[in-house]
């Protein structure tokens, strides 16, 4: 007898005729806008969006979401017709698809209940979109052309900071400004590439690292630094995948005992810092998020008081801030219990996964994409401290809020072999 061993898909219905090797001209671009943004290209009043204030930049916004629910209702409908029964969700992207049910919750005490449906339903859409990508694309392709969004997004503002300094540098510091934020875009370029991202050409490699690491010390963004450092310690750690990110930290090693030693590198050391003072309160963040917390804790603990309208406390807090700076915060303050339990889901039942993948894909062939998936994720994750952006747009709310895909992706290549017997040549 002859023993045949195969492996059990978990995704089974990835059908044949709808799979594809590479993404067409137009998913790229819908793949890249959504991971973008998009761009706002203005700025305005922080209550217009409360008053539900439509100009063209909305619609451009309004455009690119509308799109992305075509393509996801369109893959919907392959699979409903094609095979009459739709591909299972497994936990994680089941729970993704949750929390974005429980933030429109929130819409029902929302000041604003229309913003408050258009955000959330971002939220559930990027879930999908994140599904039937991997579903028909894979994880690799995916978790590739994440880093690879973020090399073009970082590349674009680079440029406009000497093409059109107004748009993207705010006073000392290369934010991105209306074009999204510099500083995650860069952080998820620097982790993504570190991590075992792939494109031909080391010099290739080697200037994209360059890209990403200038990009975030003119950001100076903090929390990114933060989100570096730990995923390299981490990557270090995982093993002979991350030669680079130990090559990383060797370099850096060499390079601290000047910046400890010599002025020069002291004032490089301020600049990248910025306002050291400010470190205590995160740039008063802290104080801003205990007012807020204390303000729905005593008013409105279970639904919050809608997701995406916290900029009426916001505001009275503060008149130039619009939002709680803050993932966590913001889903807290706008969606209460119900939406940070339905986050605390998620993030358990996406670090459990990428966990179970991490252990049993060590020296296997997928275990570049679990590293890879860890370092984007983690990065996230620090990132989401202390900006909106893991939730509400730009580069770390789609590379998030499509984990819960790649994760189960990375896990169905894990499922205990089904042994089959077969006859082999003159066997009984």
């Amino acid at each position: 007898m002859m023993t045949v061993t195969t492996r059990c898909r978990r995704y089974s219905l990835r059908h044949p005729n709808l799979v594809q090797r590479n993404p067409g001209a137009i998913e790229a671009a819908l793949f890249l806008m959504a991971f973008w943004g998009p761009p706002r290209l203005r700025s305005r009043d922080a209550l217009a969006s409360l008053a539900v204030s439509i100009d063209w930049a909305v619609l451009v916004n309004f455009a690119v979401w509308a799109g992305i629910a075509l393509w996801v209702f369109n893959e919907f409908n392959g699979y409903a017709l094609r095979d009459r029964k739709l591909p299972q969700l497994g936990s994680p992207v089941t729970f993704g698809v949750l929390f974005g049910l429980t933030l429109a919750v929130s819409a029902t005490v929302s000041v604003s209940p229309w913003l408050t449906l258009y955000k959330s339903s971002q939220v559930i859409l990027a879930v999908l979109f994140g599904f039937f990508w991997v579903l028909k694309f894979g994880a690799v392709d995916c978790l590739r052309r994440l880093v690879l969004s973020a090399a073009i997004v970082s590349g674009f503002i680079m440029i406009l900071g000497v093409v059109m300094p107004s748009a993207v540098w705010v006073g000392d510091r290369l934010k991105g400004g209306v074009l999204g934020g510099a500083g995650s875009a860069a952080t998820l370029l620097i982790v993504g590439l570190l991590a075992g991202a792939r494109f031909r050409g080391r010099g290739l490699h080697a200037g994209l690292l360059a890209l990403g690491g200038v990009l975030l010390a003119l950001s100076q963004v903090r929390t990114g630094y933060v989100a570096v450092a730990l995923c390299l310690v981490v990557l270090a750690l995982r093993g002979p995948v991350s030669r680079r990110a130990r090559r990383v930290i060797l370099a850096l090693a060499s390079v601290a005992p000047f910046a400890l030693l010599t002025e020069a590198w002291m004032a490089v050391g301020q600049y990248l810092v910025r306002d050291t003072y400010s470190i205590a309160t995160l740039s008063d963040r802290t104080p801003l998020w205990q007012s807020m917390l204390l303000w729905v804790a005593a008013n409105a603990p279970l639904f919050g008081m809608g997701y995406y309208s916290v900029r009426t406390i916001t505001l009275a807090y503060n008149p130039g801030i619009g939002t709680a700076h803050s993932a966590y915060v913001e889903v807290a303050a706008g969606a209460g219990l119900l939406g940070s339990g339905a986050l605390a889901l998620l993030l358990t039942s996406v670090g459990l996964g990428l966990r179970r993948s991490l252990r049993e894909t060590r020296g296997g062939a997928r275990d570049t994409e679990s590293s890879l998936a860890m370092g984007l994720l983690l990065s996230c994750l620090i990132l989401g401290l202390t900006s909106e952006e893991m939730l509400t747009g730009g580069p770390p709310m789609l590379t998030f809020l499509m984990m819960p895909a790649v994760v189960e992706d990375l896990l169905s290549f894990q499922v205990p072999a089904m042994d089959h017997v077969a006859e082999g040549e003159g066997g009984s």
